[in-house]
């Protein structure tokens, strides 16, 4: 078996799958246990609703913003100083996390929380699928995304022991003692890990010759990365604040402005942050990106919708409702490393496309249920959710990554992120536009079961049309698998 630096190809693969494998563990754990904290944060700094949803929002607009900018940097400078950085960030907005003084003081931090997000997620799956060969690639991809949906599922249980027992700031004491764990286990294994896949014919003795990602580009393209970060952030606002301010239509016409200024520099610029003219025409890289964020946008707002029904409606109490909605979470991680070893063995384009059409007819079904449906109904359609979004999320990966060659890793999983990130915000968009129809000014708490019935049969019947589109853009993608060497071959 091949040794690198005294250690062999199998040991250097589990232990970077270990790193990655926390840190995609850590960042998802972040937000669905901060959820659960947030009215303990706002009884201590007496906040308003409006800045607790900012606690939640400014994670995931920062990360949005800077993980096109943080892979394609990666990609020039190397991804294992940027996944390095990542964490040493992430540790320390975790720590001053924990002892904030003040809420903006917490925000800031989240912000910077968000942008570490943004520096681990755009490396984590390139330094992954750089170390394993490609018949392995789909497995791995299972388990990272396995990983994610751990983080996921434990956050509201853990969340909700360590809030309640030793206070929210708890929660931030436990993602940095993870961080800094992975930073250990990282420090000690990241400098053997290939920065690319070693091509057919190069001696092992001369794989550190080509171990640094090759520097095509001479610098940032800093005018575009600036027009796409005020793009993304003005886009993300605004759709998390669609009717709650009358600068919503001002913001998302600013936003698709600035996004097509920002497509026509990097069409016409030398050295551009994202090679549109190369990824455009890629058909399986387009459409599995514009397949993940639509499958994103049908699947995020289900966990929130069903919270709100099943407690107004139903009258289910908090701590039953989190067990009732562990349910979709669970079989996804459960399910997921199948689902990415499938992909190894069968076109990935067939696995996802599958998922997605399993994803639409469980939100068709979804849209039926009533005050008369049993809750054992809303697990078993959960849990079909969950099973089609195991069959679509790492074969959906290992899609996008295999259609890109080894120099784009980094900007492929970013772009992936990207698309993650809109996918969500619009989500919630949708059910937002829909209750502020439905209820206008009335406070949610306080309305009819019945108007919420029907919101729910509406936004569900929405997001499974958007799932069944989705589902048919998946379809038209082509083939991604194909031979390539990588540096272990155990």
């Amino acid at each position: 078996m091949r040794r690198v630096n005294g250690a062999t190809s199998k040991e250097v693969r589990w232990k970077i799958l270990l790193i990655v494998s926390m840190v995609s563990f850590i960042t998802p754990f972040m937000g669905s246990s901060v959820s659960i904290a947030v009215p303990q944060i706002g009884m201590e700094f007496h906040a308003t609703a409006f800045m607790l949803g900012w606690v939640l929002a400014i994670y995931l607009v920062t990360s949005a913003m800077f993980l096109l900018p943080a892979g394609s940097i990666a990609d020039l400078y190397g991804r294992r100083m940027m996944f390095r950085a990542g964490i040493v960030l992430f540790s320390l907005s975790s720590l001053l996390c924990a002892i904030s003084p003040s809420l903006w003081f917490l925000l800031g931090m989240r912000a910077f929380q968000g942008v570490a997000s943004a520096m681990l997620f755009s490396t984590a799956i390139p330094i992954l699928i750089s170390t394993y060969p490609l018949n392995m690639r789909g497995k791995v991809l299972g388990i990272n995304v396995a990983s994610v949906y751990t983080g996921l599922s434990a956050g509201p249980f853990l969340g909700g022991i360590l809030t309640e027992t030793f206070g929210w700031r708890s929660i931030f004491i436990l993602s940095l003692s993870l961080s800094l764990v992975a930073l250990f286990i990282a420090h000690r294994s990241l400098n053997i890990v290939p920065e690319t896949i070693v091509p057919e014919g190069i001696h092992e003795d001369k794989a550190g010759d080509i171990e640094k990602p090759p520097r095509t580009l001479p610098h940032i393209d800093s005018a575009g990365s600036l027009i796409y970060m005020i793009a993304i952030a003005m886009g993300v606002y605004g759709l998390t604040s669609i009717g709650n301010t009358s600068h919503t239509f001002l913001l998302l016409s600013g936003s698709l402005l600035l996004l097509a200024v920002f497509v026509k520099i990097e069409l016409s610029t030398p050295h551009p942050l994202i090679n549109l003219r190369t990824l455009l025409p890629n058909i399986p890289f387009t459409l599995s990106n514009i397949a993940a964020m639509v499958n994103y946008t049908a699947t995020f707002g289900v966990v929130f919708m069903l919270a709100v029904y099943l407690q107004l409606v139903i009258g289910i109490g908090p701590a039953n409702t989190g067990i009732i909605l562990l349910t979709q979470p669970l079989v996804q991680t459960l399910l997921s490393p199948i689902a990415g070893n499938l992909s190894d063995h069968i076109e990935p384009r067939v696995v996802a496309s599958i998922g997605m059409g399993i994803c639409s007819i469980a939100l068709f079904a979804l849209s039926g249920i009533g005050p008369d449906t049993s809750v054992s109904i809303i697990m078993v359609l959960l849990a079909i959710l969950g099973f089609g979004f195991a069959l679509f999320s790492s074969p959906n990966t290992n899609a996008v990554m295999s259609s890109v060659e080894p120099s784009d890793f980094s900007t492929a999983s970013a772009v992936l992120g990207t698309m993650r990130s809109l996918g969500q915000s619009l989500s919630i968009a949708i059910i937002t536009v829909v209750l502020t129809l439905e209820l206008g000014e009335f406070p949610l708490a306080e309305a009819p079961p019945q108007v919420l019935t029907d919101v729910l049969s509406q936004v569900f019947l929405l997001l499974g049309a958007l799932s069944l589109g989705g589902t048919l853009i998946s379809l038209k993608r082509g083939r991604v698998h194909r031979k390539e060497k990588v540096l272990f071959e155990g």
